[in-house]
């Protein structure tokens, strides 16, 4: 396997990492050319599944930028080598009080500083630092992490726009953003789009905790509970705000599994290659993405009623 300009290193890091353990052979050519022998069935082996890396963010991220909060994430496996673990480091670059007691992981409420980041390793994660560099002092530049826009959605555009409407001053760029924090302008409540991407809402989510007036969502995923969960788990998380979690009837626009509130005068958009019969499913606020299909060879298709969205699915196999 080739890989030109190879980023997300660090997920890559991570999957090897599970073949060592189930003693799978290959060879990694600084994640540019990768190589493995047939016929090698992998070796059972005991393991207790780590927690994942990708959600104690939120949490800590909720405790830092309110008042009087203190948050306790257990559980975690700091020896783990998920690259959102990074998230930790960063935070405290930024100036997050958050220390670290066997397996839990303390943090408090903070005053943070912008700083400079390269998030190539962890593009999952720029949603929750763009929001942690709003309630920092002075420029906190995002950088090389292009990947964030095949995401979900287009997560550098998204967070940008987003924000843009809560009154954040921010500049969007090609690989990433900078947040502009001089101190002439806090986060307001506003009526945002979450764009069916879950780390998108929860990123949002959790700068409602901390904003004047009430923040609220649509195109989301079924997370209503996500803020009880931030306010009640080990801490002391105070707010002046409220994050309204609406179920508006909005349609995922891909497919009935996700969408059973479709209605038959709803247009579901698709694309799909005609070679290899990949199926791509962009949000409809996404539209940076149809461009770059087309240049991938994908094909436009329109779904007007449920039904022709069962028969695709089914054809498809999706």
């Amino acid at each position: 396997i080739f890989v030109n300009n190879p980023g997300e290193t660090a997920y890559i890091d991570l999957l090897l990492y599970w073949f060592d353990q189930g003693g799978l052979k290959y060879k990694n050519d600084q994640h540019k050319h990768y190589s493995f022998p047939g016929n090698q069935p992998p070796q059972s082996f005991d393991v207790k599944i780590p927690l994942e890396w990708s959600a104690p963010g939120y949490p800590l991220l909720a405790a830092i930028i309110t008042e009087n909060s203190e948050i306790k994430v257990k559980g975690m496996d700091l020896k783990d080598p998920y690259g959102d673990k990074q998230i930790i480091d960063i935070l405290i670059k930024m100036g997050a009080s958050l220390s670290i007691e066997e397996s839990c992981i303390i943090a408090r409420s903070s005053k943070l500083r912008g700083i400079e980041i390269d998030m190539n390793q962890l593009p999952d994660q720029v949603p929750t630092i763009a929001m942690a560099a709003c309630f920092a002092r002075g420029e906190t530049v995002i950088k090389n992490v292009l990947t964030a826009r095949f995401k979900e959605c287009d997560r550098i555009s998204a967070v940008c726009t987003e924000l843009k409407k809560m009154g954040a001053k921010i500049t969007e760029k090609e690989d990433g953003l900078i947040v502009h924090q001089d101190g002439t302008w806090k986060l307001k409540g506003a009526k945002v789009n979450g764009y069916y991407d879950h780390r998108m809402v929860m990123a949002f989510a959790v700068a409602g905790l901390a904003i004047e007036g009430d923040c609220s969502q649509h195109g989301e995923l079924a997370v209503a509970d996500v803020v009880r969960h931030l306010v009640i788990e080990d801490g002391r998380i105070t707010h002046d705000s409220t994050v309204a979690i609406e179920t508006l009837p909005i349609p995922r626009p891909w497919g009935v599994r996700h969408s059973p509130s479709m209605h038959s005068s709803e247009v579901a958009t698709v694309w799909q290659h005609p070679a290899t019969g990949q199926v791509r499913y962009p949000d409809r606020n996404d539209r940076p993405m149809p461009k770059r299909y087309r240049q991938q060879g994908f094909q436009h298709r329109e779904l007007k009623t449920l039904r022709e969205v069962e028969r695709f699915e089914r054809e498809a196999g999706v």
